[in-house]
């Protein structure tokens, strides 16, 4: 009875560190909404406060890489996406965040091996747009093969995913599997039925 009555100590330390996890995460929560709403001087000043409190948060840093990727400040972009894979190299997120922004800036092969870091995460919730982008980084290198393997891993992790659908379509049509290839673009259409193919 005395015994389940004293305090844990480790328990105590284990206490500062869950708020300051707990706090962490507002801010960044808060941070990432004044991005969404495109209020980038906001976002920066939380963003900042994350990084008081954490300097080296892997998802602080790559939110910030996407900031300024949005602002168009390519070079701060690029060092934060590097920071943050360097703080955590197994985040999908990060990894997967750099290489979007590659693929933006046309290096496409860099973008690939960003990609496929990400697509080996397992737990990652948004993998299969991981392997659509990874898909799509394949088509730009016109490595069918490679893009014909992304998109069908995309669309078993995720049957509705659009765009690996319609590429999926495509692929499938260039190879006169005809059937298979309306079967692919009917699911798309009812995914996205007002959907275009990107560029």
């Amino acid at each position: 009875m005395l015994a389940g009555c004293v305090s844990d100590p480790k328990n105590q330390q284990d206490k500062p560190q869950a708020e300051t996890s707990e706090m962490l995460q507002r801010q960044l929560d808060l941070g990432i909404g004044y991005l969404r709403n495109r209020d980038y001087r906001r976002a920066k000043e939380i963003l900042n406060r994350a990084l008081e409190i954490d300097p080296k948060n892997a998802t602080v840093h790559a939110t910030f890489g996407l900031l300024f990727q949005l602002e168009g400040e390519t070079e701060l972009a690029e060092q934060y996406f590097s920071s943050a894979i360097r703080f955590d190299p197994s985040s999908a997120q990060a990894r997967n965040s750099y290489g979007a922004f590659l693929f933006a800036q046309k290096r496409y092969e860099e973008a690939v091996v960003q990609l496929k870091e990400a697509s080996e995460n397992r737990f990652y919730p948004n993998r299969s747009t991981v392997f659509e982008n990874l898909g799509v980084a394949y088509v730009r290198l016109d490595d069918v093969s490679s893009a014909d393997y992304a998109f069908t891993r995309a669309v078993q992790l995720n049957p509705t995913q659009p765009r690996a659908l319609l590429e999926l379509a495509d692929i499938r049509f260039d190879q006169q599997q005809f059937v298979e290839s309306r079967a692919l673009y009917s699911r798309h259409s009812k995914v996205a039925p007002n959907s275009a193919k990107l560029c």
